[in-house]
């Protein structure tokens, strides 16, 4: 029977406080091998199971057969190039003096920082989404970028493309800067400024066209529109309409008022005129007479039919 030589062990430590100076100890609370320092007081690991491409804790990194590891934690790391599927930064950790960050596989790349990181450059062909904050990056280069929160720029914005949508119909913009631009609708005669129900307080322009007539009372006239209405508003198109007190010299009575009977509502005001411009005429030549009655009582002088003589 071959002799057996057993080291110390257990189950349960991960660190052992009382080996001695070069003794062995190996435990399976992370299937880690230790040997005893010169202090009789500290154990060293000096090896422990391999898992190829994982990273694990208490354990070294060791990487697979196509020289790839899973995931990679550090407060700060510096490289000239990075090629992985996954940088978690933690405690206030930075990636610094990276000239590139490459995807090895085709799985999604995943840019954790829990703490604050800092990056100059990020170029992105996928997506990025935050849920926190992004700060610190002089340029991100992306195809798509979501943004759970708040996006707080304090430079420039530019943006390009054929459709571009600010908020999904519930949201509100305030605007705390002026415009240096046009504002040209993408079609012609499509779309409003306010509404019947949310309108604009007041506009200030230089000048406002429009290219239609008005059809309602609150609508706004062009000048085509009025000078046509103008053109059209001739004396003898206008009625005179009703008076204040009520009615003209409609009457031929003594009582009746005004020097001329024929006027009425309805009288155009040029034919008013031309009546009038009679009256002070024959006033003038001493010829104006407004109405005349004759009464011919029966048993008058004269045949059938009487007849009555005027001298004026």
């Amino acid at each position: 029977m071959a002799d057996l030589i057993q080291i110390k062990r257990s189950a349960t430590v991960n660190n052992f406080a009382n080996i001695v100076f070069g003794e062995l100890a190996f435990t399976t609370n992370g299937d880690i091998l230790y040997i005893g320092d010169s202090t009789n007081a500290v154990s060293i690991p000096i090896a422990g199971r391999r898992t190829p491409g994982t990273l694990s804790a208490n354990q070294a990194i060791v990487v697979n057969s196509s020289s790839y590891v899973d995931i990679l934690k550090t407060a700060n790391l510096v490289a000239n190039s990075i090629h992985v599927d996954a940088i978690v930064l933690t405690s206030n950790g930075s990636i610094t003096n990276v000239e590139t960050i490459v995807v090895t596989t085709s799985n999604t790349v995943d840019l954790n920082v829990s703490g604050n990181g800092t990056i100059n450059s990020l170029f992105v062909t996928g997506n990025i989404v935050a849920d926190g904050d992004i700060s610190n990056v002089d340029t991100i280069y992306a195809k798509d970028i979501q943004v759970g929160n708040t996006l707080s720029v304090n430079g420039d914005i530019i943006l390009r493309g054929d459709n571009i949508t600010i908020g999904d119909g519930g949201d509100v913009i305030s605007l705390g800067a002026s415009v240096n631009s046009s504002i040209i609708p993408t079609d012609d005669s499509s779309y409003a400024l306010g509404s019947s129900i949310k309108k604009w307080t007041q506009v200030y322009s230089d000048q406002v066209t429009v290219t239609g007539d008005p059809s309602s009372n609150l609508q706004v006239a062009t000048k085509q529109y009025v000078d046509v209405v103008a053109a059209s508003l001739i004396a003898n198109s206008i009625i005179m309409g009703v008076p204040t007190d009520g009615e003209y010299a409609n009457g031929e009575a003594s009582t009746s008022e005004g020097a001329v009977v024929g006027i009425t509502s309805n009288t155009k005001i040029a034919d008013a005129v031309d009546l009038l411009n009679e009256v002070m005429y024959n006033v003038y030549q001493n010829t104006y007479v407004r109405d005349v009655q004759v009464v011919c009582n029966s048993g008058n002088t004269g045949g059938s039919p009487l007849t009555s003589t005027l001298t004026i």
